[in-house]
């Protein structure tokens, strides 16, 4: 076949095409135009609600970063995070505020002054079995929880001294211990040495009643080292006893006495008598046995023999 003739039939086809086109156009063109602003509708809407919810997302995170846990607003702010939690559908986001909502609970029921508070104790319980329920599958969401519930219970015990804690946190500590997937992180080894270790954590103390006011021993007062002791309030007047009584009173010595009794040295028995006055000889004088110096009397004529 020529190619005239080839290039004559595909634009023959080509025409036919448009033609077909053009009428199912000119019979169906409203249905068609309603269509594609449908689907222009729909992708527009779409991307409104991905910006919305990224939006409100980046807003949580921001309000989240700026709670505060002080003793004094704890408790709006513990409120303010399990309403966000609850709200978004940010499944990191919801993940980070369980798991801020449980330890921020725990912290603050052990900073309390006597025991642990169970208004907190029960915040942490509520977000430790939510953050299970919502996040079981995810192994770091799983031995978070368990471990922060196995808290939780030791506190109760703390409180009401009830055993029935004991056997609610030795579940949850062999739950971790079961779960194949914590075998090589530290959730393992935490939990393996908190349940060796149950038989003191839940061990009752008690405290021996206080003794009445008249049992009580003195309170000794605080000396600091190296101060003087105010001893004055604790010095009690004693009473001359019968047989001192006829006994003459002490009378100090006047000057004159104390003087004449400085004169006198008495000497000591022991010491040998003349062993003074040798002391007192002076350096100049010669021992007794040392033989005379006759150099300047002795005749020279008697050292010749006669």
């Amino acid at each position: 076949m020529k190619a005239g003739r080839r290039h004559e039939l595909k634009e023959n086809d080509l025409i036919h095409a448009l033609e077909t086109g053009r009428a199912y156009l000119q019979q169906h063109g409203k249905g068609v135009g309603l269509t594609v602003v449908a689907v222009i509708a729909v992708v527009l809407a779409a991307s409104l609600v991905i910006r919305s919810r990224g939006a409100v997302s980046e807003d949580h995170w921001r309000q989240k970063s700026l709670l505060s846990f002080e003793p004094d607003v704890a408790k709006q702010s513990l409120e303010s995070l399990m309403t966000m939690a609850n709200e978004s559908t940010d499944q990191g986001f919801v993940l980070s505020a369980l798991f801020e909502h449980g330890t921020q609970s725990l912290r603050l029921a052990a900073e309390a002054e006597t025991s642990p508070a169970p208004e907190f104790n029960e915040s942490a319980r509520n977000a430790f079995e939510t953050l299970l329920e919502r996040f079981g599958n995810n192994p770091l969401a799983f031995g978070v929880a368990h471990g922060g519930l196995a808290t939780v219970e030791e506190n109760a015990f703390v409180v009401d001294g009830d055993l029935a804690h004991k056997e609610r946190a030795r579940e949850h500590l062999t739950a971790i211990l079961d779960n194949a997937a914590l075998h090589a992180t530290p959730f393992y080894r935490m939990a393996l040495d908190r349940r060796e270790a149950m038989e003191t954590t839940f061990t009752q103390v008690v405290f021996a009643p206080a003794l009445p006011p008249e049992e009580r021993p003195e309170e000794q007062p605080a000396v600091s080292p190296g101060l003087p002791i105010d001893i004055t309030s604790q010095l009690r007047r004693i009473d001359t006893p019968e047989w001192a009584k006829d006994l003459p009173p002490l009378v100090a010595p006047t000057k004159e006495e104390s003087g004449e009794a400085d004169e006198e040295e008495p000497i000591s028995s022991d010491e040998p008598a003349g062993r003074s006055e040798a002391s007192d000889a002076t350096p100049a004088e010669k021992p007794s046995n040392s033989p005379p110096d006759d150099s300047g009397t002795r005749d020279p004529d008697s050292d010749i023999a006669p």
